[in-house]
């Protein structure tokens, strides 16, 4: 018997094995050939598990591994929201964005309940659905906006802003919803009770956690040894609020978002999010490919769900698009902040699959919801495409905008960086790189400077002598969020696609850990330290005639070590900053020759006579063997019986090409 039990529980566990294998396998597929035909991953994934599940193929089927993977997922997914909410924001959205969210909830619930019972739908199942179109999910609309590099446009930030609010208003409802529906009548008395108890939890657990959990974990990644205690102990924060939530009698994913805001309050939380990317990106496509195995595909063809689907879409579509109203005499498009507001997304898809686990829908109304979630999410991305170049294509370029002051463009008041005037389109660039020089962790961009950045459309970006100025001290001084106002306003993929490509590659790479390594060059800040605190490369570096030059070759040696070709990016980069054929010959040679020192210094016949020549005829110059000593010494710790040999192969260089005689 013992031998039997042995045998079932292989064959159980093989089973689970072979379908987390498939659904990871499909998940994986599904999202490479979204990301090749440029739609949402979410709905390439559902899909996916359509095809794998018993509707098509039939490799996997639902069972309870799979469903405790997917309950993983979900709460990786709402930690991830929670972690890109900051509320201190909700004081700045205004009133725009606080219109926007309100009417965006009620219309929908209002208009979606009336649909429910006008096809003789129960009371608490309108309800419900009425709830599951009041979500919205942003992060679909974000994208686009990133992508068309209108994230800073006055649109962009009301849809982003409504959406923060949008998110604590749906946990509190989704809650209030499924308590009502899981008890069945509710008197009032007990509702307001419900919805004491949701905003208490929300408010005690999140002021609660932001005084203890910064401070805590702050101080665990100072003491922990091992690299992966910090994200470890961060899960398990959020696997005990989601306890809490539970026992509370509210919903497991409130816990998992009230743990992403407390964490987004703490210096840990970059860190955080980087660690845990890795483990969402296994266990959160199982939530959608598990929605997608549980479809009965039948129940798409069926008149009853077309129908329901049909009047949901438009109801669910006109909502949002009435949300703008919301803005009043706000600036902004209000047509594109209703499309933006239209995809309900990951958090459609959670409420529906709440909604069925509660035996509230049935199959056929269930596929009605998958058919709006699926289609507002495919919808919102070209309407926003086509919205954006219809505003942009309208918008005349401001060639000579206003006089400069005195005192410049740009002025800073109250930790804000702030245009002074409006400046011509043609000096973004160097406007742009003069604010991201000051921004820091006290400073950041002002509104009227980041809806002129947003609305520059497609203007040309021109390089001159003090936006290359500028850019040099971004390079030497920019902090984290200098690189991020650059990257968000889409100036640094615009104006120097080299470094945009090496950031997007290190943000897709699992393995870089560090997240100031993400948008940091790490050279660049060894040079500038080397120049700091070593005597000897100080007083060189005070000969150099050209020190940007050597800043500019610390910084593409930086990208080399993704690129593959570091002479054709020295190139790229030298004619787009339009620094001229001496400055490009001078960086190639140092980019080329980064190790030439340091290497003929480990050789034995490193100092000879003909050795010393060789390399004093190929540098030329006393400024080349300058910059290439300072740019070795700061690449990487150099032991303090190699720095001798360096040094004093140095000097007899220099010495041959200074008294050749």
């Amino acid at each position: 018997m013992l031998a039997a039990a042995r045998k079932v529980a292989v064959v159980d566990v093989g089973a689970v094995l072979l379908s987390i294998l498939i659904i990871l396998i499909a998940a994986k597929i599904a999202a490479e050939i979204a990301e090749r035909i440029g739609i949402p991953a979410v709905v390439a994934e559902i899909v996916a598990g359509v095809i794998v599940g018993p509707s098509v193929l039939g490799f996997v089927g639902p069972n309870e591994t799979l469903a405790v993977l997917a309950e993983i997922g979900v709460i990786l997914l709402l930690l991830q929201v929670g972690l890109e909410i900051d509320l201190r924001d909700l004081g700045k959205v205004g009133r725009a964005s606080f219109g926007v969210a309100v009417i965006g909830i009620v219309v929908p619930m209002a208009t979606g309940f009336a649909v429910a019972e006008a096809f003789s739908f129960g009371t608490n199942t309108a309800l419900f659905l009425g709830a599951t179109l009041a979500a919205t999910s942003v992060g679909i609309t974000a994208r686009v906006f990133s992508d068309l590099r209108a994230l800073t446009t006055i649109e962009s930030r009301t849809v982003l802003g409504a959406a923060v609010i949008d998110d604590v208003m749906g946990l509190v409802i989704l809650t209030v919803v499924v308590r009502v529906v899981s008890e069945g009548s509710i008197s009032i008395g007990s509702l307001l009770g419900i919805i004491g108890i949701a905003v208490g939890f929300l408010v005690a657990a999140t002021a609660l956690g932001f005084w203890l959990a910064p401070p805590a974990f702050e101080w665990i990644q100072r003491r922990a040894r091992t690299a992966g205690t910090l994200v470890a102990l961060a899960l398990a924060f959020t696997l005990g609020l989601v306890e809490l939530a539970t026992a509370a009698q509210l919903g497991p994913i409130v816990g998992a978002f009230v743990a992403g805001v407390v964490l987004s309050r703490s210096k840990v939380k970059e860190r955080v999010e980087r660690e845990l990317a890795p483990v969402g990106h296994l266990f959160i496509p199982v939530f959608f490919l598990q929605i997608g195995v549980a479809i009965d595909v039948s129940s798409f063809t069926s008149l009853r769900a077309l129908e329901i689907g049909g009047a949901l879409f438009v109801v669910a579509v006109l909502g949002k698009l009435v949300a703008s109203i919301g803005m009043g005499r706000a600036p902004g498009d209000k047509l594109l902040v209703g499309l933006g507001m239209i995809p309900r997304g990951e958090v459609g898809l959670i409420f529906a699959t709440i909604g069925i686990e509660q035996g509230v829908f049935g199959p056929d109304l269930y596929a009605a919801v998958l058919m709006v979630v699926l289609a507002t999410t495919l919808l919102s991305p070209p309407l926003l495409r086509i919205r954006l170049g219809q505003l942009q294509a309208r918008r005349i370029p401001d060639a000579t905008g206003e006089v400069e002051p005195r005192e410049g463009w740009l002025h800073l008041h109250a930790g804000v960086i702030e245009l002074t005037a409006r400046p011509p389109d043609a000096r973004a660039l160097a406007v742009s790189l003069d604010a991201a020089r000051h921004l820091g962790e006290d400073t950041r961009p002002g509104s009227d400077l980041l809806n002129w950045l947003g609305n520059l459309g497609d203007t040309q970006l021109v390089w001159d002598e003090s936006s290359t100025r500028h850019f040099i001290t971004v390079l030497k001084r920019g902090s984290l969020r200098a690189w991020r106002f650059l990257e968000t306003t889409g100036m640094l993929q615009r104006a120097l696609p080299e470094l945009a490509d090496s950031i997007n590659s290190r943000q897709a790479d699992p393995f870089v850990l560090d997240p100031a390594h993400v948008l940091t060059f790490a050279l660049v800040g060894q040079l500038q330290a080397a120049i700091a605190n070593d005597g000897e490369v100080a007083v060189e570096h005070d000969h150099i005639v050209h020190p940007e030059w050597l800043v500019l070759a610390a910084l593409i040696i930086d990208v080399v070590g993704i690129e593959a070709e570091p002479e054709g990016v020295a190139r790229s980069l030298v004619n787009r900053l339009d620094l001229g054929t001496a400055a490009e010959e001078e960086i190639m040679l140092l980019v080329g020759s980064s190790d030439l020192l340091r290497s003929a210094a480990s050789h034995l016949d490193g100092q000879s006579e003909t050795r010393v020549l060789q390399i004093a005829s190929y540098l030329e110059t006393a400024e080349r063997a300058r910059a290439l000593y300072i740019l070795e010494v700061a690449d990487g710790v150099v032991r303090e019986s190699d720095r001798e040999r360096l040094d004093s192969l140095f000097d007899l260089v220099l010495a041959v090409i200074t008294q050749p005689q």
